[in-house]
C-alpha cells in the first residue's frame, strides 16, 4: 500500500468515526436532556 493510498484509507476511518460519533450525540441527546424520571430504563434502575 503505497502512501497516498495509506493516507486516504486512515482518513476514511476518521471520517467514519467522527460520523457515527456525530449521529450518537443527535440522537442520544434527548434522552440526556430528558428528566430523570422520564428516561427509559428509569424504574428498573431503583431498587
Amino acid at each position: 500500500m503505497n502512501k497516498l493510498v495509506h493516507k486516504f484509507y486512515i482518513g476514511f476511518f476518521i471520517v467514519v468515526t467522527i460520523s457515527v460519533l456525530v449521529l450518537l450525540i443527535i440522537n442520544g441527546y434527548s434522552y440526556y436532556t430528558s428528566p430523570f424520571e422520564e428516561r427509559f430504563f428509569y424504574l428498573t434502575t431503583i431498587h
